[in-house]
């Protein structure tokens, strides 16, 4: 049918008497030289080699940066504990302080006691 035909047809057709060709959208190929297929061979394997080496720096980067981004994390988690557990036996001397100062329960009562017989001892 219409449809199916190709706009321009494939083929190889010379002038001659009495048919005429147009050749304004003609395409000149020139063979290149012979490629060997070990040569393509090697192309391919040292196309492949940089790729390797492109694919393993990318994921080496990224390895590094993610090394470092924990090594950061874990850092500031260090800084972040050493800083609570800082707080914490301020808080705890704080505390201690206020009770001595202040008592309210037995037990700072009782400590109190036992830390003036310790120096009534001494």
């Amino acid at each position: 049918t219409v449809a199916i035909q190709p706009q321009r047809e494939a083929g190889t057709q010379m002038t001659k008497v009495g048919v005429y060709i147009a050749g304004e959208r003609d395409v000149v190929r020139t063979p290149r030289s012979y490629f060997p297929a070990d040569e393509v061979h090697k192309v391919r394997t040292r196309m492949a080699q940089v790729i390797q080496r492109h694919a393993r720096g990318a994921f080496a980067r990224s390895r590094a940066r993610r090394l470092r981004k924990e090594k950061a994390d874990r850092a500031a988690w260090e800084e972040a504990e050493k800083e609570r557990i800082q707080m914490e036996g301020d808080m705890r001397h704080k505390r201690e302080i206020e009770k001595r100062m202040h008592p309210r329960t037995y037990d700072d009562f009782a400590t109190l006691y036992m830390e003036l017989e310790g120096w009534r001892i001494n």
